[in-house]
């Protein structure tokens, strides 16, 4: 996946110095965050999780600790590092304005696409 830096434009790698990040959005705004996973309640190395909890105060991780969370793979977004992170955009796949399909690879009905012009 490619993301870009909203502020210069410049593309930003997910992965590096073995820091695995991951776009998170919260409304309309997309932030990258450090990948923080825990299963049954302690912190794990993984870029594999179940689910996603986002943790607003320090007794939200209280949750972690319940059975409702128990054998599974918590990916844990603090809002507070969300806030912190840089902001990003995830461009788009283009999409064939004849077709519809996002590669059409010249497969278009030339027909349809001169009844456009």
């Amino acid at each position: 996946m490619i993301v870009f830096d909203a502020m210069t434009g410049k593309a930003i790698a997910l992965e590096e110095n073995g820091k695995i990040r991951h776009p998170y959005t919260i409304g309309d705004m997309i932030r990258l965050v450090d990948v923080v996973v825990y299963e049954n309640g302690k912190r794990i190395v993984s870029n594999h999780w179940d689910e996603e909890l986002l943790v607003e105060s320090a007794a939200d991780m209280m949750i972690l600790g319940s059975s409702a969370y128990k054998d599974k793979k918590i990916f844990v977004i603090k809002l507070s590092e969300w806030k912190r992170g840089v902001r990003v955009e995830i461009p788009k796949p283009f999409k064939c304005f004849v077709c519809g399909k996002l590669t059409c690879r010249g497969d278009c009905d030339e027909d349809t696409f001169l009844g456009l012009i």
